[in-house]
């Protein structure tokens, strides 16, 4: 596996067409996300991605810097990555990312298998934003400090 980081001026045709073909390979079903909305936002935050040897995309995470905060907007993953690849793949991602102390997210209350993975990483609920999406459904705030 490969890392790459890069921001929003890095995207080009190639890249976009890469994640589009990303999310769609993936079956794409987010909480309240759909594919327009990932490539958008995209192209306005700064991006991580885990490639295999092969250049496919396998995890791919979206966030926003502030200062020695950031903030995930977006994480997803290749169907046969198991979850231990997948929290290893996240903390590779935390480690390139030495500087910022802590990372906040927003997880959908009923995606129980992101939340578990976010704790298994460290991440602690912070609140509760009731009704938060559109189906009703309510936003748990995360926190992962570093140590």
């Amino acid at each position: 596996f490969a890392a790459i980081v890069g921001s929003k001026t890095d995207l080009n045709r190639a890249n976009l067409s890469e994640l589009f073909e990303f999310l769609l390979v993936q079956n794409f079903l987010g909480f309240n996300w759909s594919v327009d909305s990932v490539l958008e936002e995209a192209t306005k935050r700064d991006f991580w991605l885990l490639k295999s040897d092969s250049g496919k995309i396998r995890v791919l995470v979206i966030f926003q810097k502030l200062g020695d905060e950031a903030e995930i907007h977006f994480v997803m993953k290749a169907k046969d990555l198991s979850s231990e690849e997948v929290r290893g793949a996240l903390e590779d991602f935390f480690n390139a990312n030495g500087q910022v102390k802590k990372w906040w997210l927003e997880v959908h209350q009923s995606n129980f298998g992101a939340i578990f993975l976010y704790k298994k990483l460290g991440f602690t609920q912070e609140g509760l934003r009731l009704k938060y999406y559109s189906d009703g459904g309510g936003a748990l705030i995360l926190l992962k400090k570093a140590p």
